[in-house]
């Protein structure tokens, strides 16, 4: 065997190792694309649920518009607030009605079980159902109560009764749902 073949064979094992590096950095690079277009295709659920869930609250009761409070504390939770039509249209914006009796303020909590899968709940502030020191972190971010998982069979009248305004259920549109 001549210097020549050993000195080949080693710069072949060589360029063989460069190509399995450029192939181990073009697979990386596959990788990244497929993570970034899985974080793209995420979903932020406040604009993809809670905006499409407050629409239809909306569109049952007959009223105006929705609003969606950012994230909210620790559970991540979103308040979904429906006006009325004529409050709606005010001029002194949507704040200066937030007193009104017929103004339907909703909390949603995302992670809430619902079977094999992960669902959301509407916050039931109707009683405490784990108790927190005053000015605890739990107290403050509202964990004393409990979330009850939101199904597609719920009609508005068990969504309204949940968020404590079952008087207003009377208001749905006939005949859409239950």
């Amino acid at each position: 065997m001549a210097l020549s073949d050993v000195m080949a064979g080693y710069q072949a094992k060589v360029a063989s190792h460069l190509q399995i590096r450029q192939e181990v950095a073009d697979a990386e690079a596959r990788l990244a694309r497929i993570r970034a277009r899985a974080e793209d295709a995420r979903p932020a659920w406040p604009e993809d649920f809670a905006r499409p869930f407050g629409e239809w609250v909306r569109s049952e009761l007959g009223y105006g518009c929705v609003e969606v409070s950012p994230l909210l504390g620790l559970a991540s939770r979103v308040r979904v607030t429906v006006y009325p039509a004529d409050l709606s249209d005010s001029a002194d914006g949507l704040g200066g009605g937030c007193m009104d009796p017929r103004v339907v303020d909703i909390t949603l909590e995302p992670g809430v079980a619902r079977g094999p899968e992960e669902g959301f709940g509407i916050v039931d502030f109707s009683r405490e159902a784990r108790s927190y020191p005053p000015n605890s972190v739990g107290r403050m971010n509202g964990l004393q109560y409990d979330s009850i998982a939101i199904t597609p069979e719920m009609g508005i009248g068990d969504v309204l009764a949940i968020a404590g305004r079952p008087e207003l259920a009377p208001l749905a549109a006939p005949g859409l749902s239950r």
